[in-house]
């Protein structure tokens, strides 16, 4: 089974190179083409994995789930909090709109995208918070195989 969770494992954070590998739960990679970050800050790091919970939903084996469980629950995560991510869902308002925009780009819906982008805007994110939320469901797009699904 596939498992997903850029830096969830130790919540690290992400070194980007020209062709970076993006470290994933478990310690599986993927390639990301053209990232010339060299160490991302933003994103708050509880959203980074509220986002990352509700990318990989149904996506990980037990013990990947255990792993993040665990992560999530060190960062202050409530179970109420971690199953609400994993269900696309968040308590709080900028959480939220940063999980809806993550699922509407992985399914790459553009009317989803967009008024998701507005909301998230409209909740206090940045534009370099969008930006690693894109990189984040780009990177879980890729696991799927480039469909989304």
């Amino acid at each position: 089974m596939i498992t997903l969770a850029l830096a969830i494992s130790a919540f690290e954070p992400l070194l980007w190179s020209k062709r970076a590998m993006v470290t994933i739960v478990m310690g599986t990679r993927i390639p990301v083409e053209g990232a010339d970050l060299v160490r991302p800050v933003c994103l708050d790091e509880r959203i980074r994995v509220q986002v990352l919970l509700a990318l990989t939903s149904g996506r990980t084996c037990a013990d990947a789930r255990a792993e993040q469980d665990a992560a999530a629950r060190q960062l202050g995560l409530s179970g109420a909090e971690i199953d609400a991510a994993r269900g696309g869902n968040c308590f709080d308002v900028k959480a939220a709109a940063a999980v809806r925009l993550a699922c509407a780009l992985r399914v790459s819906k553009p009317d989803a995208v967009w008024q998701a982008q507005k909301t998230a805007v409209a909740a206090g994110l940045r534009p370099e918070d969008l930006t690693m939320i894109e990189s984040l469901a780009a990177a879980a797009r890729a696991m799927d195989g480039g469909d989304g699904t």
